[in-house]
């Protein structure tokens, strides 16, 4: 048994029905205070942006086949592609509007990738989409 699990018997009395997350993405982090019950889904969803991300930002790359910065997401084992756009920041913003838009996203993985936004473009770029209902240029 992993140590999270162990540690979620011990506290709780019962071995979780699903996954156990850790909060901060820190997969070491045992702390109960970091961890929570979770679905398969929400926990692959809030996986931490993976190695091999150029851009900074999950489900944002560069396309060199079209020459354009590409938005996907990928939900329930499905991959859904959300354009071309000119630049890195609207893909930013594509991925992130359709993360409010879809009632199928849910869990923390809006906020990773809203700090993610924040950390590759600044505050008020990230404040811009995370209240105003931004809308992605739909000419990209």
């Amino acid at each position: 048994y992993f140590a999270h699990r162990l540690a979620w018997l011990y506290v709780h009395g019962y071995f979780p029905e699903h996954d156990i997350d850790h909060v901060n993405g820190i997969k070491t982090d045992n702390r109960l205070s970091n961890l929570r019950e979770s679905s398969r889904q929400c926990n692959m969803q809030n996986q931490c942006m993976k190695s091999n991300n150029t851009s900074g930002i999950p489900g944002v790359c560069w396309h060199k086949a079209a020459k354009k910065w590409q938005a996907k997401i990928q939900i329930s084992g499905k991959r859904i592609h959300l354009g071309f756009h000119e630049t890195k920041k609207a893909a930013a913003a594509a991925r992130y509007q359709f993360e409010q838009d879809c009632q199928d996203w849910h869990c923390d993985a809006r906020n990773s990738t809203l700090k993610a936004i924040e950390r590759e473009f600044g505050g008020e770029f990230a404040q811009s989409l995370g209240g105003t209902g931004y809308e992605v240029d739909k000419k990209d």
